[in-house]
């Protein structure tokens, strides 16, 4: 019989992908509306807000190729539209500006499409930088099932199980990604 603890470390070894936090967040959570966007597919286009995030939606889950060591590596971020208007980028690391433009190696081009459109910036970091812990789209999945709140409020309510986030976020998902 497997653990649940193993089950949550092979969870946590396992990058997701768009079908999988479509999964995840079908019909859980009332009123989101999600869009999709790889920023790999679409780097050589305009970022033009109403595109990217159209009216129709309240967030969009944006697919990061990430040049971090050796090789590319994937990562989730989003930016989310609260019922209030305001727009929050949020990623499981944290990122800071010059930590994006140096991963993503498109000259700040997706940062200054961040501060032109007054995006408010998420700096704190829940995921493990750890290379065998890819969780941010488990991250993702929890930030949008609470995408009215502000980056701040999202933070407060995370970080109020005082235990350690990747873990959390992999278990509050399990049963919608059970590999088994």
């Amino acid at each position: 019989m497997k653990t649940l603890r193993s089950q949550l470390n092979f969870d946590e070894g396992q990058a997701i992908n768009f079908l999988t936090v479509k999964k995840i967040l079908q019909h859980r959570v009332k009123d989101l509306k999600v869009a999709f966007w790889d920023l790999e597919d679409n780097w050589k286009k305009d970022f033009v807000l109403k595109k990217i995030l159209p009216k129709y939606s309240n967030c969009v889950a944006i697919l990061l190729k990430a040049h971090i060591g050796k090789k590319p590596q994937y990562h989730w971020g989003t930016v989310i539209r609260n019922k209030k208007g305001k727009l929050f980028w949020w990623d499981s690391l944290g990122l800071s500006d010059a930590s994006l433009n140096k991963v993503l190696k498109d000259n700040g081009k997706f940062v200054r499409f961040l501060h032109q459109n007054k995006i408010q910036m998420n700096r704190t970091k829940f995921q493990s930088s750890s290379r065998k812990i890819r969780t941010c789209g488990l991250h993702l999945c929890v930030r949008l099932s609470q995408f009215q709140l502000s980056n701040s409020e999202y933070n407060t309510w995370l970080r109020s199980m005082r235990t350690n986030a990747d873990d959390l976020v992999a278990l509050m998902t399990f049963i919608g990604h059970n590999p088994s």
